[in-house]
C-alpha cells in the first residue's frame, strides 16, 4: 500500500534548500564544518553526515536520493505495523493502522523534499525504540544494556530534525507508561532521561559553535526567534488528526468529534488501555511541539496569525499523526465489541477497509510536484 502510493517521489528533483546543502557539502572546508551547520533551528549533524555520504555516492543524480527516502519510509511503515501489532495483539488492526499512516497524502510534503529527509530518519529512530518498548510490554525481553542503545538511537534522531528533539524529550514518559514495573523500566527511564537532559545542552552547544564558526544570522540558528505558540500546536494537532487518522477527507471538527467519542467510549469501557493511549498521544504532541515552538513567531510575522494556514504545510505532518493512529488502533482493539467479534469477521472487515484505503489513496492522490521547474532551471544554468 505505502509503496504503491509513495513511489511517484522517485521522479522528484532537488529544490530550494537541497541546492544550498549540495553547495555546502562541496565547499565547506574542512568537511566537518558542514556537519555543524544548523538551519531553521534544527540540529542536523546526523542528517548532514547522511547528505555528505549520499553526495559522495550519488553525486547530483536525484534518483538514488529519493530511492533512499522511499526505502526509509517503507521501513517506518513496517515499524508502525510492528508497534501496532504488539500493542493491539491484532494484526489486521495493525495492518490498517500502518496503511492509514503510510498512505496519507500529507506524507508527500516530507518524502518529496530531500532536505526534509532528516524528519524521516528521526521518525525511524523513534519508531525503533517504540517497537522495542512495545515488545517488552508484550512479554519480550531486553538485554541489560539495551536501554543504552535506545538512548543512542534517540540522540542520533535528535540531530536529524527538530521532531527528533521532541521524541527524545518525551520518550522517558512513554517508556514509563508502556513498560510494566520492573528493573527494565527503571533502567530505561534512567537512560532515556539522561538523553532528555543532554539534548537541550547539546542544542545550546551546537548553536554556540555554529554562531562562532559561521556567524550565521538568527533565523538559521533559532528558527526566527523561537517562541512557543499554543494556538499553532492545536492547529497542527487538528490537521494531523484529519490527515493522519481520517485521510484528510473530513474537516477538523469531524475529526475531533470522532477522536473524542472514541476516547470517551474507551475510557468508560476499559481500565488497562489508557496507558498506551496516553503514551501514543504524547508522542504526537512531542512531534508537533518543536514546530509550534520554532514557527510560532513565523506564523505571526508571515501569516498574520492565521495558524490554520501554516498548520496545513504538509512537511509538518509526517511524524505527528503516527501517535494518533496508534492510539486509535489500541482503542479499537480494546473495545468490548472488537473482542466479541470473531477473528475471521474482524480480519475480513479490516482487510476490506485496507483495500478501500489503498484505492482511495491512489485514486484521490493529489498531483505530485516533481520539482520540474527546478530541474529546468538547473538544465538552463548548465547549458549557459
Amino acid at each position: 500500500m505505502a509503496g504503491l502510493t509513495s513511489a511517484p517521489i522517485l521522479a522528484n528533483y532537488f529544490r530550494g534548500d537541497d541546492f544550498f546543502n549540495l553547495y555546502r557539502a562541496v565547499n565547506d572546508q574542512p568537511w566537518w564544518h558542514f556537519l555543524l551547520r544548523m538551519h531553521g533551528g534544527h540540529l542536523l549533524m546526523t542528517r548532514n553526515a547522511v547528505f555528505i555520504l549520499c553526495y559522495q555516492a550519488f553525486g547530483t543524480d536525484p534518483r538514488p536520493y529519493f530511492a533512499l527516502v522511499l526505502l526509509t519510509h517503507l521501513l517506518n511503515v513496517g515499524l508502525v505495523y510492528r508497534a501496532a501489532c504488539l500493542l493491539t495483539a491484532r494484526w489486521p488492526i495493525a495492518c490498517l493502522a500502518a496503511g492509514l499512516w503510510g498512505t496519507a497524502p500529507a506524507n508527500f510534503g516530507t518524502l518529496g523534499w530531500y532536505s526534509v529527509y532528516g524528519q524521516v530518519l528521526a521518525t525511524s529512530a523513534c519508531l525503533w525504540v517504540l517497537s522495542r518498548l512495545a515488545a517488552c510490554r508484550a512479554g519480550g525481553t531486553a538485554r541489560s544494556g539495551e536501554p543504552l542503545a535506545w538512548a543512542l538511537a534517540l540522540l542520533l534522531g535528535s540531530t536529524c530534525f527538530g521532531t527528533g528533539i521532541g521524541f527524545a524529550l518525551i520518550m522517558p514518559a512513554v517508556a514509563w507508561l508502556l513498560l510494566p514495573p520492573s528493573p527494565l523500566r527503571r533502567r530505561a527511564a534512567l537512560a532515556l532521561g539522561a538523553v532528555a537532559c543532554a539534548v537541550p545542552l547539546l542544542y545550546l552547544a551546537a548553536k554556540s559553535a555554529a554562531a562562532a564558526l559561521f556567524a550565521l544570522p538568527a533565523d538559521q540558528l533559532s528558527g526566527s526567534t523561537a517562541s512557543f505558540s499554543l494556538p499553532l500546536l492545536v492547529a497542527l494537532a487538528s490537521h494531523g488528526v484529519a490527515s493522519g487518522l481520517l485521510g484528510g477527507l473530513v474537516s477538523y471538527i469531524a475529526a475531533w468529534i470522532a477522536v473524542t467519542a472514541l476516547v470517551l467510549v474507551v475510557a468508560a469501557a476499559l481500565r488497562d488501555a489508557w496507558r498506551p493511549i496516553v503514551a501514543m498521544l504524547l508522542l504526537s504532541a512531542a512531534a508537533y511541539a518543536p514546530i509550534a515552538a520554532g514557527r510560532g513567531q513565523f506564523a505571526l510575522t508571515y501569516f498574520g496569525g492565521q495558524m490554520d494556514q501554516l498548520a496545513g504545510v504538509e512537511r509538518y505532518h509526517y511524524a505527528g499523526p503516527i501517535g494518533v493512529v496508534l492510539a486509535a488502533a489500541v482503542a479499537v482493539s480494546s473495545l468490548p465489541l472488537s473482542r466479541a467479534w470473531s477473528a475471521r469477521a474482524v480480519t475480513s472487515a479490516l482487510l476490506v477497509c485496507a483495500a478501500s484505503i489503498t484505492a482511495l489513496a491512489i485514486g484521490l492522490r493529489p498531483a505530485v510536484d516533481h520539482n520540474d521547474a527546478a530541474r529546468d532551471e538547473t538544465a538552463q544554468a548548465l547549458a549557459d
